[in-house]
């Protein structure tokens, strides 16, 4: 299974997450909006969650979302959490 590590790297796999999720083109996903605005809720957030987990391997908790409501602002604590 393919890992990320830098922030630009777990950014791009949360776009491509959330694009096929919602059905819209990855370029339309931007970095800096809120998941909400994707219509993430609590339980869409565990799904992601789960995968996020896989892919980076490490035991995440789920208030990381509510933390860092950004793609930008999550993947820059997920780059930093995998650097330690």
């Amino acid at each position: 299974m393919e890992q990320f590590h830098t922030q630009q790297q777990i950014e791009q796999y949360l776009k491509l997450l959330i694009s096929k999720e919602i059905g819209c083109n990855v370029q339309e996903i931007k970095a800096t909006d809120e998941f909400v605005i994707y219509g993430f809720d609590s339980f869409d957030s565990i799904l992601l969650l789960d995968r996020l987990e896989k892919v980076l391997d490490l035991d995440l908790n789920p208030m990381l979302f509510w933390e860092y409501p950004t793609i930008k602002k999550l993947s820059a604590r997920l780059s930093e959490i995998k650097k330690l």
